[in-house]
């Protein structure tokens, strides 16, 4: 029996999985309009792609479950994370969220 439920498994890395490379993806300006420059820095999330009411988002914590319960709420959206390394988000973050 699988000890990790169906719907962890995105956010959750197990072992011998790899990180998304958020320097390889193509993230569209209306997908990062979803998430306010301040909660992305906060939660230390980047929404990465949106298929109908499901937002993924790369995070750095991927055992951050409150963020992504914070985000469900915010977003009003279902929400799925995927583990990007700290230095990538970061990356991402600053890329798509640039400070003035």
């Amino acid at each position: 029996m699988d000890p990790v439920p169906d719907d962890m498994k995105p956010a959750f890395p197990l072992p011998g999985t790899n990180p998304v490379d958020l320097d390889e993806v193509e993230i569209s300006r209306e997908v990062i309009a979803l998430v306010p420059p301040e909660l992305a820095r906060r939660l230390n999330i980047i929404p990465i792609h949106r298929e109908d009411n499901t937002v993924t988002v790369a995070q750095k914590d991927p055992i951050d479950f409150d963020a992504l319960d914070t985000l469900r709420y915010v977003l009003k959206a279902d929400v799925v994370g995927v583990w990007a390394t700290p230095e990538s988000v970061e990356r991402a973050i600053s890329r798509h969220y640039p400070t003035e």
